[in-house]
C-alpha cells in the first residue's frame, strides 16, 4: 500500500491463473490485445512488448478512455535471456516534487492536453489528456507518460520548447 505495488512470488504457471487470479481481486477488462497480454519477441510487432527492445519508464495504454489500468498485474513465467528488469516509477510524488520545484513545468503539463493514439491493422484508439491530470479541484489525479505514444499539439514555438523541457 505504502509503495503501490506489490511482489508476489511462486505463482502457479497453469493455463489461465493469472486472468482467475485477477479476478479475484476485481474484473478483468479485455481489451484489442485479449483478455490477458503474452509479452515475448515475434516478427512483425504492433507494440514495442512484442520486441526485445529496452522499455524506458512510460504509462501503458495511455490511448485508452476510460484511462486503465487501475491494476496491472505482471507475471514472469519464463525468461531464458540476461535483462528484462522492470522499473517502477511513483508518478505522484514525481508531479508533487515538480509542483514543489518547477511550478511553470507543472503547470504546462497540467494545462496542455496532447494526444495518445495507438494504431494497429485492426484498431485504432485514441484519446486527448494532459500528462499530469487533475480533478475539478486542481487535486493530482494520474500521469499519462508515455513520449512514443503523444502527439504534441501545435503551440507557439517558446511555449513548445518549455513544454519539452518540462517533460523531459
Amino acid at each position: 500500500y505504502k509503495y503501490g505495488f506489490v511482489v508476489v512470488q511462486d505463482v502457479p504457471t497453469n493455463e489461465n491463473f493469472l486472468v482467475k487470479f485477477g479476478n479475484m481481486i476485481g474484473s478483468v477488462k479485455r481489451t484489442n490485445f485479449g483478455e490477458h497480454f503474452n509479452v515475448k519477441s515475434k516478427p512483425n510487432p504492433n507494440d514495442l512488448a512484442y520486441t526485445a527492445l529496452n522499455l524506458s519508464p512510460h504509462t501503458d495504454n495511455p490511448y485508452r478512455n476510460p484511462f486503465p489500468p487501475c491494476i496491472q498485474i505482471l507475471h514472469c513465467i519464463e525468461n531464458e535471456v540476461s535483462g528484462g528488469f522492470s522499473t517502477l516509477v511513483d508518478g505522484y510524488t514525481v508531479t508533487e516534487n515538480l509542483k514543489k520545484d518547477d511550478p511553470d513545468a507543472y503547470k504546462i503539463l497540467s494545462e496542455v492536453k496532447v494526444r495518445f493514439k495507438f494504431t494497429d491493422k485492426n484498431v485504432m484508439l485514441e484519446d486527448w489528456s494532459e500528462l499530469i491530470h487533475l480533478d475539478e479541484e486542481k487535486n493530482f489525479k494520474q500521469v499519462r507518460f508515455s513520449p512514443r505514444l503523444d502527439y504534441v499539439p501545435i503551440l507557439e514555438k517558446n511555449k513548445l520548447d518549455f513544454y519539452y523541457k518540462a517533460r523531459k
